[in-house]
């Protein structure tokens, strides 16, 4: 007679469980209280349970976790809403606010975005495509070039209070502050393209335009 061998599966390990998903979600969590460069893989391990090993193998080093955390907060922005009936300058007024709150709850992530602005693709394209389409909306025949302006703009001003947060002021206090001068900016802004909208499309003659020049103007030189 032989002997039965009995017993079962064991436990799963912590790093098993863990995912791409949940490694992003818990670095975005550390984000959010600690801003992006304010925390480490062995602090993402340990709120994890697992390795650090684990977290490289499932996703990569610090360096591609901070970028994954960095496009997850590009899904966090809401788009902006298609309506006909709010003329496209309070839409994208709206838009701007609501941009602000979501940067300014996840510290340190506006600077890499505003940098992610200016490409054609990868996690920011779909939003400056977004301002694009609204831009033309208005008879903005430039509405690529100038939508990705306006968006890295409004990204570098909240990346600008980040750095006063992060030599030791009050996050709240700087974000108040903050809010009033991205107001003002962003009003000039829209104000400018504004004014674009209603000079028509050919830029020859206005006395600011780009200088699409390799050499520089003389007084630059």
């Amino acid at each position: 007679m032989s002997a039965r061998i009995s017993g079962g599966r064991g436990k799963r390990s912590p790093g098993a469980r863990v995912t791409e998903e949940r490694i992003v979600t818990v670095a975005l969590a550390l984000t959010q209280r600690h801003g992006l460069m304010g925390w480490t893989m062995d602090r993402l391990a340990g709120e994890l349970g697992v390795a650090r090993f684990t977290i490289n193998n499932r996703l990569g080093d610090i360096g591609t976790v901070r970028h994954a955390v960095v496009a997850r907060v590009t899904t966090l922005i809401p788009r902006i809403p298609v309506d006909e009936d709010t003329a496209w300058d309070i839409r994208l007024r709206r838009w701007a606010g609501a941009l602000f709150g979501v940067l300014w709850t996840s510290p340190g992530c506006a600077g890499p975005l505003a940098a992610w602005c200016t490409s054609d693709t990868g996690p920011a394209a779909p939003l400056t495509r977004q301002i694009t389409d609204l831009l033309r909306t208005a008879g903005l025949t430039d509405a690529e070039q100038l939508a990705r302006g306006f968006f890295a703009t409004t990204c570098g001003l909240v990346a600008a209070e980040d750095e006063r947060w992060d030599r030791g002021e009050s996050r709240s206090a700087v974000g108040n502050e903050g809010f009033v001068l991205y107001g003002h900016v962003v009003d000039l802004l829209l104000d400018g393209l504004q004014v674009r909208a209603q000079q028509g499309p050919d830029p020859a003659d206005r006395p600011w335009r780009v200088v699409r020049s390799a050499d520089p103007p003389d007084e630059y030189a």
